[in-house]
């Protein structure tokens, strides 16, 4: 059996990150031995930090230590782990890279660094190089040639979204060839079916959008308010998915203490991996998302979603998956204001929602049956 080496996001920070891969591998292990390595080298343990739910403090961003890190992230992989990687990419058969990675700049800049050493070591071993279901940021001038040199090393270069390919041709004409195919978590359904149950919960997800967005867009009062309201008007109970356990996880029991103050009942449930999804997912008739992966899960399941807009990719992989139904599951109010949200639940509620992920699901099939399998 023929072995793919897959270099994702696997640290367990973010389980949407790790959704990815794991349906990624899903969709190879039947012809391929799939081997996984956190392309970053991180590791993080989420089921600790759940069991010791103490405050998260998200390091500061300081050019300075931005640099120093760089520059320790470059030494500690030549010194300890490019020899490693070196004989893991020699043995492979095909290399991948992807699985929840933005390919960025930003801070250390060590994602994109990481991806043009893989795919130097993919030349020097003359080893099939594919970059698949990524997002692309604005990158930097400098940077523009590093991209350009890690595409023309691929086999196949697959983007998430067209704003994703629009940035890249923006850089040079040579990216034509780079095609798009939709976010794989999409797949999930198909992988875990969901639990007969009755749909009788709102789900929330939670991140300090406030940190993210550097506004104050965000309040737990208000949000605590608006949620009990929305739960009163549509008979719904209340339910907080946690799928990202750093600071995440800190606002969620935040605003669960503030519903319990308010006299609310609230479940809560955490999802690590592909085989937490379905029972977490499986009683909820209506998905309020900050963390994009989060609320594509819940699309997966035909789950009317609304997703906070709070970054450029939110936009971006919403349009291509939602259609004529994107601006329905673009939320406005990071609070869930209550008008927004029903007026956009009760026109989710009409819409084909299958369909419309079946189409998304054929996509992301063909386009791994052409390139693996053909």
């Amino acid at each position: 059996m023929k072995k793919i080496l897959k270099f994702s996001c696997i640290s367990g920070l973010n389980a949407g990150d790790v959704i990815i891969s794991e349906v990624l591998t899903e969709l190879l292990h039947t012809n391929y031995k799939v081997e996984t390595i956190d392309i970053i080298n991180s590791n993080f343990d989420a089921r600790s930090r759940v069991e010791n739910p103490s405050e998260y403090k998200v390091p500061e961003s300081r050019p300075i230590r931005n640099v120093l890190a760089r520059h320790v992230r470059k030494a500690q992989y030549i010194l300890r782990h490019k020899k490693t990687l070196s004989k893991k990419i020699s043995e492979a058969d095909i290399v991948i890279i992807g699985g929840g990675q933005l390919i960025d700049d930003y801070a250390s800049g060590h994602m994109l660094f990481m991806i043009d050493e893989i795919s130097k070591l993919c030349r020097k071993h003359q080893k099939r190089l594919v970059i698949n279901f990524v997002g692309v940021s604005q990158l930097m001038k400098k940077n523009h040639k590093v991209i350009l040199r890690v595409m023309l090393s691929t086999d196949a270069f697959n983007v998430r979204d067209e704003r994703s390919k629009d940035r890249l041709l923006a850089i040079s004409r040579s990216f034509s060839r780079v095609t798009i195919a939709p976010d794989p978590v999409l797949l999930v359904s198909d992988m875990r079916t969901s639990q007969c149950r009755a749909r009788t919960k709102i789900g929330i997800n939670v991140m300090n959008l406030n940190r993210i967005t550097k506004q104050e867009v965000q309040n737990l009062d208000t949000l605590a308010a608006n949620l009990s309201e929305l739960s009163r008007k549509t008979g719904l109970g209340l339910k907080i998915i946690n799928t990202a356990y750093g600071e995440d996880l800190t606002i969620a029991h935040r605003l669960k203490l503030k519903l319990k103050c308010l006299g609310i009942e609230v479940s809560e449930i955490n999802v690590f991996g592909i085989n937490d999804v379905a029972s977490a997912y499986s009683d909820i008739s209506l998905m309020i998302s900050n963390r994009m992966h989060s609320g594509i899960i819940s699309l997966s399941y035909s789950i009317p979603t609304l997703i906070y807009n709070w970054h450029p990719k939110v936009t971006s992989l919403l349009e291509g998956i939602a259609g004529d139904q994107f601006s329905n599951m673009v939320l406005q109010d990071a609070n869930a204001n209550p008008n927004e949200v029903i007026e956009k639940f009760n026109r989710l509620k009409h819409a084909n929602l299958p369909s419309i992920v079946d189409i998304k699901k054929y996509e992301i099939k063909k386009f791994v049956d052409e390139t693996f399998y053909t």
